[in-house]
């Protein structure tokens, strides 16, 4: 199993309009996690990387007007990075 945290925040009893209405509210905090289960497999391939690294770059780039792309970084500085 691996357990991936994500962004969290605390979330205050003022935020809720029922706070006004009847003061039933407490604090609470608002969080992400995922646990994956499964078998472990390492890819020790350059190659297949720096494909998954340019296709998870493309997907979240695409909202920008002027996409960043993993190619715009010399390619002597991202070779080192896997």
């Amino acid at each position: 199993m691996a357990i991936f945290h994500g962004p969290d925040a605390y979330i205050s009893p003022s935020w809720y309009a029922t706070k006004q209405e009847a003061g039933k509210v407490v604090p609470t905090w608002n969080y992400t996690v995922v646990h994956a289960y499964g078998s472990l497999r390492i890819i020790d391939d350059a190659v297949w990387v720096r494909a998954q690294l340019e296709a998870l770059t493309q997907h979240n780039e695409t909202a920008f007007s002027g996409p960043w792309a993993v190619s715009d970084a010399p390619a002597d500085f991202t070779v080192k990075l896997w």
